[in-house]
């Protein structure tokens, strides 16, 4: 039995907010929704606050860039370990099927 396929991405990313990028790891994945007709991507941005030395706040406009391509994305929140969790609102910064 094969594995199914993985859509998203994992590793170091060039996120922008505002006037500043910087290097973290990102974890994204996506899925298309039969509703809305759309493919929705979300994840988790890591050490963000850390790295830029100040509060990224909710509703947040970023830009995170992988080695395949570039998407916007708004900040949705906080998990339990102080990493951002996104929301796509364009194209994913991933391949997807």
């Amino acid at each position: 039995m094969s594995e199914p396929e993985f859509d998203g991405y994992t590793g170091p990313a060039q996120v922008t907010v505002g006037e500043r990028t910087v290097t973290t790891a990102v974890q994204l994945t996506g899925n298309f929704e039969p509703i809305s007709g759309r493919y929705l991507w979300r994840g988790r941005v890591r050490g963000l606050t850390e790295i830029l030395g100040t509060e990224v706040p909710d509703k947040t406009t970023l830009t995170i860039t992988t080695p395949d391509r570039s998407g916007d994305a708004r900040v949705t929140g906080l998990d339990l370990w102080g990493s951002h969790l996104v929301e796509g609102t364009t194209q994913p910064p991933f391949e997807h099927t």
